[in-house]
């Protein structure tokens, strides 16, 4: 009872952080990146949050970030974007990290496994590209089921432009992001072999470290390139906002940084808990939206990845061990719940 009670301490103490400059896309504006920023690329990786949730309903794609041009469907493509027809119907709402070369032939593409992302809550996603083990898709540092064999990198092409926010050049189909993008990096490495735990709410530049965008200046219409790399982009018709980004969970007993924390009360009801058929309800006393679903591991990692439920629904967890764990709770207003619960 006594490591219970601790768990929910460490659990509910949150860090709590002052807004920041963050850019934000209204659905007409990019970050141009230039021909050369996506050449050798094996990882792209960076935070994201929606102004209006995007799910199985949705009209039209939306890139993250993409090199691709209006004249060829096949000059060295790499792209994140959020998929919806005419793009790609059989995949709509789900993200997709796609791959082609200069060669031509079809995209290699691989799916994330949810496929309904709630409006204002920050995402991580990670698209890798092995040389060993092909590209593979991260959200929130959990490794999606969806693979793919290719193992080759981003082409070195001159003649592609990367943007931020729409589908590189494409003036036919730009397929504008609407929301905020945070702490975009490309490494000339695959940075990822199994699950992780995104860095918050900085990461970092390393050796491996192509191109980094923090997007902090909060003034200006150049987003700086921090690698040292001189990957500058220009912003056109994107915004400087300001916004509480990424809240990590800490340890309230071990704070070297100083930093401030506050407890945060959960209406989260969970039950039975303990559970001995791995089988639970959950129960938001205090908003009657829908929940955005994750199973969190006394750590802190996000072990499971449940989705969008009604309230006062049933979750099925079998595939878990026993064991004490953090369910948190995300709904479509922007707030997080947390409950913790056990598992026999």
């Amino acid at each position: 009872m006594k490591l219970l009670h601790l768990f929910i301490a460490l659990l509910f103490c949150t860090v709590a952080i002052s807004q920041q400059p963050v850019l934000h896309f209204n659905g007409d504006g990019y970050v141009d990146l230039g021909p050369d920023a996506m050449n050798g690329a094996r990882t792209i990786e960076l935070w994201f949050k929606l102004d209006s949730i995007f799910d199985e309903s949705a009209n039209g794609s939306q890139a993250l970030i993409a090199r691709n041009t209006t004249d060829c469907n096949s000059c060295d493509e790499i792209q994140l974007a959020l998929v919806a027809a005419p793009l790609d119907a059989n995949h709509t709402g789900q993200l997709r990290f796609g791959w082609n070369n200069s060669n031509g032939g079809n995209a290699i593409k691989v799916f994330s496994d949810q496929n309904s992302w709630l409006a204002n809550q920050w995402y991580h996603v990670a698209g890798v590209i092995d040389p060993v083990t092909g590209m593979r898709l991260y959200v929130d540092g959990i490794k999606q089921l969806d693979t793919a064999p290719n193992q080759l990198d981003a082409a070195t092409n001159s003649d592609t432009t990367t943007r931020i926010g729409s589908w590189g050049t494409s003036q036919i189909n730009p397929r504008y992001f609407q929301g905020h993008i945070e702490n975009l990096r490309i490494s000339n490495t695959a940075r990822y072999t199994s699950n992780f735990t995104p860095d918050c709410p900085n990461d970092t530049v390393d050796a491996i470290t192509q191109g980094m965008w923090f997007f902090n200046t909060g003034t200006g219409l150049i987003a700086y390139d921090s690698s040292g790399n001189q990957f500058d982009g220009a912003i056109v018709n994107a915004t400087w906002a300001l916004d509480t980004f990424c809240n990590p969970i800490i340890d309230p007993h071990h704070n070297p940084n100083g930093i401030e924390t506050q407890t945060t009360m959960t209406s989260l009801r969970i039950y039975p808990n303990p559970s001995s058929s791995k089988v639970i309800t959950v129960d938001n006393t205090q908003n009657n939206s829908a929940l955005e679903l994750f199973v969190l591991d006394i750590s802190g990692k996000q072990v499971k990845y449940i989705g969008l439920k009604r309230n006062s629904s049933q979750v099925e967890l079998s595939d878990l061990s026993p064991g004490i764990y953090l369910l948190k709770a995300s709904t479509s207003d922007g707030n997080d719940y947390r409950a913790s619960f056990i598992l026999e």
